[in-house]
């Protein structure tokens, strides 16, 4: 679990104010927002991308410096891989860091199970540029998943897909999400992705402030997408 309690989050300036949240493990976030309000900025934060003056409670007990998460990202296209790597050695990358790393093929064989999970089995001995922009996403899902992080971090990481695309891993991250019961935070611009992928909705206001929004029984409900996203942003704007 990690909390924030009153927490001012910014840079030069304040940017977000008195942010009190409750992040629980293997629950689905959605930070959502207008462009400049600070999402990018909360996700650092939560994720100990960027320090803060939070107080972080974990699985394993409490402490007080984000640093200690261990958070992996997956961003917004897959350029975030090594080109010079094939694509089994970018998933592999937090293996060749560890100084207490497991034997290498044990490491191979973790990797292409991974492979296989993402739907890029027999991809492995390829370079990234030998891939489309859906499969890179899936490499990067792969290669974040790899090192078995507290959080797993996506930003934007359906943003610039064609639908189809966008669709099928939209499913796809579901699906991995579920098998690996990580605690996830996204930003998204789509609160179709949102509703889809997440439990809990963070839109961050123009004023700072932040409203948050829980997801029950969003399975069982027979309102449209389009009605689901109406109703979040009306209570977006709800002080």
């Amino acid at each position: 679990m990690i909390e924030l309690k009153n927490c001012d989050i910014g840079y030069d300036s304040v940017l977000l104010k008195g942010v009190s949240l409750t992040i629980e493990p293997g629950k689905c976030y959605g930070i959502v927002g207008k462009s400049g309000v600070g999402k990018s900025t909360l996700l650092n934060f939560i994720s100990g991308i960027e320090a803060s003056n939070a107080r972080i409670n974990l699985f394993n007990g409490s402490i007080t410096s984000v640093s200690d998460i261990r958070a992996a990202v997956v961003f917004q296209n897959g350029d975030q891989l090594f080109p010079w790597q094939t694509v089994l050695k970018n998933i592999m990358l937090s293996h060749y860091k560890d100084t207490k790393k497991e034997p290498k093929f044990q490491a191979v064989e973790k990797a292409k199970k991974l492979l296989d999970e993402v739907e890029l089995t027999g991809y492995g001995d390829r370079f990234p540029h030998e891939l489309s922009g859906g499969m890179k996403q899936r490499a990067a899902m792969a290669r974040a998943l790899y090192s078995s992080p507290d959080i797993l971090i996506l930003d934007e990481p359906l943003s610039s897909l064609d639908e189809e695309t966008r669709s099928r891993l939209r499913r796809l991250i579901k699906k991995v999400i579920e098998k690996h019961r990580c605690t996830v935070i996204m930003v998204t611009h789509q609160f179709e992705d949102a509703v889809y992928l997440t439990d809990t909705i963070l839109a961050v206001k123009e004023d700072g402030h932040i409203k948050e929004l829980k997801l029950d029984n969003k399975e069982d409900s027979c309102v449209s997408i389009n009605k689901i996203r109406d109703h979040l942003y009306e209570k977006a704007d709800t002080t």
